[in-house]
């Protein structure tokens, strides 16, 4: 399931951090969390702050590599290589841009805006949207309700009309970020997110209803 796109881009997290740890004199302080206008609200020294991210990304790795063998439907997870495996690398490519963001800023070289950040989540959405219908019933990956697993008929098509929904929220998103609308960017971010989320659980369990009915 893991890339070798999705290794370099931990490689590069590592990488970023190291020169960031080196590079930054250990009584500076690392901004690691923003409020939606790009004010920091937390901050910590440059070994935590530089190195947060790839671990994440190595725990996120090491999981995802266990997962694999306690998934009681794993032929199905290995036949949806074609869509978990971009989602996962470009889900890694966030974190490593996030982190490119953070060293940037620890250096002075850059301000820090939460608009970039939510910006770049509204593309994960468009792609993992994308790569949504082409992921086989599992327990690991994809919309997973007590209707979509129990019927692939019912995971397929909620996978269909989640993929569609996940694209037009990244797309939402996106917007919400680059364009001056008057709406804050982070709000437009969690509604869209929310209808994304909570739309495919209630369109499975019609689906669900239309299937046991016929």
């Amino acid at each position: 399931m893991i890339s070798r796109l999705s290794i370099i881009f931990m490689a590069l997290s590592l990488a970023l951090a190291l020169y960031g740890w080196i590079s930054t004199p250990a009584d500076v302080q690392i901004a690691i969390q923003f409020a939606a206008d790009g004010t920091p609200q937390k901050y910590t020294n440059p070994w935590p702050g530089f190195f947060i991210i790839p671990a994440i990304q190595a725990g996120v790795m090491v999981l995802l590599w266990g997962f694999r063998f306690v998934e009681p439907r794993r032929a199905n997870l290995e036949a949806s290589r074609e869509g978990v495996r971009p989602m996962i690398t470009a889900t890694h490519g966030l974190i490593t841009f996030t982190q490119l963001m953070i060293v940037l800023a620890g250096k002075g070289w850059v301000t820090l805006s939460a608009h970039w950040s939510i910006a770049a989540a509204g593309v994960l959405f468009v792609v993992l949207g994308n790569y949504m219908p082409k992921i086989r019933s599992n327990f690991l990956a994809g919309i997973r309700t007590p209707w979509t697993l129990s019927s692939d008929v019912v995971w397929q098509k909620t996978h269909r009309f989640g993929g569609i929904i996940f694209m037009l929220a990244g797309l939402a998103t996106f917007a919400g970020a680059v364009l001056d609308f008057g709406a804050n960017p982070l709000i437009v971010m969690l509604v869209s997110v929310g209808v994304a989320a909570l739309a495919p659980v209630a369109y499975s369990y019609m689906v669900w209803r239309q299937e046991s009915e016929s």
